[in-house]
């Protein structure tokens, strides 16, 4: 029997079914994990969430400390607590009138004050006080930064009809006008004809 032509027939048909085989296995297998799963490359990876960063912290600048403006030192010399002087211990110090045309009056004497007044003719011209400002320390602090001076003392004038010379930081001594005749100049000649420098002492 002549077998050529059979094997010629069936030699297409067994190409065909190789082929056939051949495309119908082309899926790879899926790989295994170590635990015996497979896993899935066709799935899509999830995006990895990422935590919001803290907001950024502006380093504040500390405030510069500020510093309470003081007021200057007085350059007067502390009284506060001192007991004030007796008014009898002023009278010495004022002047007595002598070759003036004013005769002097003693009107008033208290702790820390005594006054005298000056007349013409029966008429009140002027007063003359010495007072201790260590009952009234205000007093005083009107001196500091006076311009003027008599007999070296730091003088002021008080209004219209006042003028007065702070001595020894401490005692102020004043002449008030009574009457309009009675000017800031004659004010200054008697305040300069009080003994300052000997009240200074005191």
């Amino acid at each position: 029997m002549n077998m050529k032509p059979i094997h010629r027939a069936i030699a297409p048909i067994l190409l065909s079914a190789m082929l056939l085989l051949t495309a119908c296995d082309t899926t790879a297998p899926s790989p295994v994990g170590t635990d015996g799963s497979t896993s899935n490359t066709g799935t899509t990876e999830t995006a990895k969430t990422s935590e919001a960063a803290p907001p950024a912290t502006t380093p504040t600048e500390s405030a510069a400390p500020t510093e309470t403006p003081t007021a200057p030192a007085s350059s007067m010399k502390d009284i506060a607590g001192l007991p004030p002087q007796k008014g009898a211990a002023f009278n010495k110090f004022f002047p007595d009138g002598t070759g003036s045309d004013y005769d002097t009056v003693f009107t008033q004497e208290k702790e820390g004050f005594a006054e005298i007044k000056l007349t013409m003719d029966g008429t009140e011209m002027a007063k003359i006080s010495i007072s201790d400002t260590v009952t009234n320390l205000t007093a005083r602090s009107k001196f500091e930064g006076a311009t003027d001076a008599i007999d070296g003392f730091p003088a002021i004038a008080q209004g219209k009809k006042a003028s007065a010379v702070l001595v020894g930081d401490r005692y102020q001594v004043k002449v008030m006008s009574r009457d309009d005749a009675f000017t800031e100049a004659d004010r200054k000649a008697w305040l300069a004809k009080v003994d300052l420098t000997g009240l200074s002492k005191l």
